[in-house]
């Protein structure tokens, strides 16, 4: 099983409204996959932190713009 083509459409197209390189959609819907599979739980903190570290270190921006 895996994620919903309209669901990774959508991802898609968050990423690039914000000019976020396309390996954090990959990523993301990877990792959706894995779960939907059922071969990654959600269960698993250490799991789901590592991934999210993953995502965040992808992103890109200045920290202090978008904090203004």
């Amino acid at each position: 099983m895996h994620v919903d083509s309209a669901i990774k459409d959508a991802i898609q197209q968050a990423v690039a409204h914000h000019e976020q390189p396309e390996a954090i959609s990959e990523k993301l819907v990877k990792w959706l996959d894995e779960v939907v599979s059922g071969n990654e739980s959600m269960d698993s903190e250490e799991s789901v932190y590592k991934r999210l570290d993953n995502l965040v270190a992808a992103i890109e921006g200045d920290a202090e713009e978008e904090e203004e």
